[in-house]
């Protein structure tokens, strides 16, 4: 079952444990990683690297693991990890990352938080806030 991140870990800070992330750079990956989370009865967090999201394949990709997502026992959320490119967040959002981490580290602080504020902002005003 697909949820939101927030969700997946207040509901793990709340019984105690930690949420596993794996970066899934292809469709089988995924597919273990949720059947080891279903057995083991466990959410999980898909994340997609910025790199692979900026393809026309990696937004496939986010694609098929948001209907994977969708299907699985357990709760899952797929996550564009450690993006600062507002085209490619905005296109992974749209294909079905269901977080964001923005990320501006490589910059000064200052233009780091522009980044997530530019980032928020665009979200909110496509809906996916």
């Amino acid at each position: 079952m697909r949820t939101k991140l927030d969700h997946l870990v207040n509901s793990a800070l709340a019984t105690g444990s930690a949420v596993p992330a794996f970066t899934c750079y292809d469709f089988t990956t995924a597919l273990a990683v949720v059947s080891a989370a279903e057995e083991a009865r466990l959410g999980v967090i898909l994340l997609v690297a910025p790199k692979t999201a900026s393809t026309a394949n990696g937004l496939r990709l986010i694609t098929a693991l948001r209907g994977l997502a969708d299907s699985a026992s357990v709760p899952v959320s797929v996550q564009l990890d450690h993006a600062s490119d507002l085209n490619v967040i905005l296109e992974a959002v749209a294909a079905g990352a269901d977080a964001v981490l923005a990320d501006g580290s490589s910059k000064p602080l200052k233009d780091n938080i522009h980044l997530v504020r530019e980032v928020r902002a665009a979200l909110d005003a496509a809906g996916h806030a």
